[in-house]
């Protein structure tokens, strides 16, 4: 009985380590959904702060259950099938904060389309899209993947 529960409590760290990839925390930056922007942000957070200036939210999230579905969307990423895309219209930037000594994760969403990660524009994930828009409390849901 003792082996059984061993090994069930043990599974049961191995998993939630191994979906959560020790990330500690999500920071959410963001403006006002349906904002209209004269010039576009760039993905880069100095070009982030400076478009949006104090119209930007921010929002933290310790939250085991959105940090694992961020998480399990972040490894299913892609890249795109061509180079054609180089930038896309940043509206929200994600923060994935690790607890050991990797560097942070900054990932760009769109308000409707456009995921940047690492200097590369990635195919869209209606899935992210949609799960950070409700956490932030943007209403709009995106269809697809």
């Amino acid at each position: 009985m003792k082996k059984r529960i061993f090994i069930i409590m043990l599974f049961a760290l191995l998993s939630d380590a191994l979906v959560s990839k020790d990330i500690s925390k999500i920071k959410l930056i963001y403006g006002w959904e349906g904002t209209y922007l004269p010039v576009s942000a760039y993905c880069t957070p100095e070009s982030f702060y400076s478009t949006f200036g104090d119209g930007l939210n921010f929002l933290t999230t310790y939250d085991d259950i959105f940090i694992k579905s961020i998480s399990n969307l972040h490894e299913e990423l892609l890249p795109m099938d061509n180079d054609s895309i180089k930038e896309i219209d940043p509206r929200i930037m994600i923060i994935i904060y690790y607890n050991d000594s990797l560097p942070n994760d900054t990932i760009y969403l769109g308000e409707f389309n456009g995921i940047y990660r690492d200097g590369k524009v990635l195919k869209d994930n209606k899935d992210l899209l949609n799960i950070v828009k409700k956490k932030i409390g943007w209403n709009s849901e995106i269809e697809g993947k």
